[in-house]
């Protein structure tokens, strides 16, 4: 069975293949690093090892934002 991460880098793999819109594969690749991003961040977190403060709101708001922005383009890889 493969991680997050793993399942990521498999689905980027397919992107080209699926979109031969120029625009629209940008769009998707760009939302799933933002997801593997946000996975990292997220991995971060919930493993805290004296690494990085996570009370940033502004950080906060912005994943959340970006999460949004990008859901769109996420979804249409199908």
């Amino acid at each position: 069975m493969l991680n997050s991460a793993q399942q990521i880098t498999e689905v980027k793999k397919v992107i080209p293949s699926l979109f031969t819109d120029l625009d629209e594969r940008f769009r998707a690749l760009s939302a799933w690093d933002f997801a593997d991003h946000l996975r990292e961040r997220r991995n971060d977190a919930s493993h805290p090892t004296g690494g990085p403060d996570f009370s940033d709101l502004a950080e906060i708001e912005e994943l959340l934002l970006s999460a949004a922005r990008h859901l769109p383009a996420l979804w249409s890889v199908r």
